[in-house]
C-alpha cells in the first residue's frame, strides 16, 4: 500500500495512506469495496496515477478479507 502512494507528492502522502487505511477497517469485503472505490473517486482529481493503481490493485489488496477477521489483523499487519 505504501509503495501506491509513491505517486502522490510528498506532502501528501500520509493523507493518501490515512484515506486508504479507512477500507482496511470494514467489516466485511462488500463495504471494503464500496469504501475503495468511495476513495479511489475522491481521489481522483488530486492523484489520477495513484487512483489508476488503486483501480487495479483493487481484487488483490481486499482479497484477504474473503479470511476470517482475526486472520485479517494478522495480514493487514504483516502488508502496512
Amino acid at each position: 500500500m505504501q509503495a501506491m502512494t509513491w505517486t502522490a507528492p510528498p506532502h501528501s502522502r500520509q493523507v493518501s495512506i490515512a484515506v486508504i487505511r479507512t477500507a482496511f477497517v470494514q467489516e466485511d469485503q462488500d463495504q471494503a469495496r464500496t469504501q475503495w472505490r468511495e476513495t479511489v473517486d475522491k481521489l481522483r482529481d488530486r492523484f489520477p496515477k495513484l487512483s489508476d493503481l488503486m483501480d487495479e490493485a483493487e481484487d488483490d489488496v481486499l482479497a484477504f478479507m474473503h479470511f476470517p477477521r482475526q486472520s485479517c489483523h494478522f495480514l493487514l499487519a504483516l502488508h502496512t
